[in-house]
C-alpha cells in the first residue's frame, strides 16, 4: 500500500515506540498516548496536514483517537483490521476476551525474563515484548474505552 501511495502523495511511516528502531516509549502504551506521541513527531518533522491516517489492528484505535483529539489536521481514515469494540469491551464474546488476556499475560511473561545486560538484541526483545503487553492490555482497557467514547467523526471519510 505504501509504494501505491507513494506515487500520488506523500506518505510518512513511522515505527511506534517499541517497535522496529524506536526506542520503548513510557508505559502504559494507551491509545490517547499513541497519538499524541504521532502529533508530536510529525510537528517535529515538519509534516503538515491534513493527514489521512491509515491504522492497522491496535494502529486502528490509535488512529481513530488521534482523529477525534485532532480532528481539524485529519481529512480520512483507513482502519485495516481495527479490534472490534463490541468484544474488547462487552461481555458477548467472553472466550476471546479470555483468549486476548492470556495472549497479554504470556507477553509480559516473555518481557520478565531476565535479558543479558550484554547482549543488546536479548535487552530490545524483552523491551519489545513489554511494549506489546502493555498495549494489548490497554486495548483491553483504556484505548478501547478511548475509542469507543468518540461519538462521531462527522463527515470526515472513514473505510474500514
Amino acid at each position: 500500500m505504501q509504494d501505491s501511495l507513494a506515487g500520488r502523495t506523500r506518505v510518512v511511516v513511522y515505527d511506534r515506540a517499541g517497535y522496529g528502531a524506536s526506542e520503548p516509549g513510557p508505559l502504559p502504551r494507551h491509545a490517547a498516548r499513541e497519538a499524541d506521541e504521532l502529533r508530536a513527531l510529525l510537528e517535529a518533522a515538519s509534516v503538515d496536514g491534513p493527514y489521512v491516517l491509515v491504522g492497522h489492528s491496535l494502529g486502528g484505535l490509535n488512529a481513530q483517537v488521534f482523529a477525534a483529539r485532532y480532528r481539524d489536521d485529519v481529512a480520512g481514515l483507513v482502519l485495516l483490521d481495527p479490534p472490534p469494540l463490541g468484544w474488547l469491551l462487552g461481555d458477548r464474546f467472553p472466550g476471546l476476551r479470555r483468549m486476548a488476556e492470556a495472549m497479554t499475560d504470556d507477553w509480559q511473561r516473555l518481557a520478565d525474563r531476565r535479558p543479558d545486560a550484554a547482549d543488546p538484541g536479548a535487552r530490545a526483545e524483552a523491551d519489545f515484548f513489554r511494549m506489546i503487553a502493555s498495549e494489548h492490555r490497554e486495548m483491553l482497557g483504556g484505548s478501547a474505552r478511548q475509542a469507543a467514547a468518540i461519538d462521531s467523526f462527522g463527515d470526515l471519510p472513514v473505510t474500514v
